[in-house]
């Protein structure tokens, strides 16, 4: 995706934004969604440069996908925990490190792993419990709280 946009944009001399891409691509018989374009581009930019052998392996769109999700929610917990904090180093290149250590080649790869070793660090640096980390990256009704924070939505009661 990235090599055509690039091609694309030597054409007309101008930057493509993703629904461009997707119009320019679906017209030359590559019919793609924007939110597919996205997700690529995260990978490249957030998951590539960690592993790029699992990801060259052919790394599951599933797993890819997870792995997304983990890396958004990991940055909202980051951001809370990190807060009035100074620290040596920013959450992308932390969870670029230790995405890193899993760039291993074919079945080897586990993302559970991955966020095991992502919430280990996470406490470690933060002095917080492991279990609240967890808990914090995986429950739903957190991880939509943490989504409606950082889109500064208000929020609703839950059904008791």
């Amino acid at each position: 995706m990235e090599r055509a946009r690039e091609l694309y944009e030597q054409e007309t001399g101008k930057p493509l934004s993703q629904s461009e891409l997707a119009r320019r691509l679906g017209a030359d018989g590559y019919p793609i969604q924007q939110s597919h374009i996205s997700r690529m581009s995260d990978a490249v930019r957030y998951l590539l440069p960690a592993i790029p052998t699992v990801l060259y392996a052919g790394l599951g769109r599933h797993q890819v996908e997870r792995l997304a999700v983990m890396r958004s929610m990991g940055k909202l917990v980051w951001e809370r925990y990190a807060k009035d904090r100074e620290l040596t180093v920013d959450f992308d290149s932390f969870f670029q490190d230790v995405l890193a250590q899993f760039d291993v080649q074919g079945e080897e790869f586990s993302v559970p792993r991955v966020q095991d070793e992502l919430v280990g660090e996470m406490a470690e640096l933060f002095d917080v419990s492991y279990d609240m980390l967890t808990f914090e990256l995986t429950e739903p009704d957190v991880r939509q709280h943490a989504l409606r924070t950082a889109l500064a939505v208000p929020l609703t009661p839950l059904p008791i």
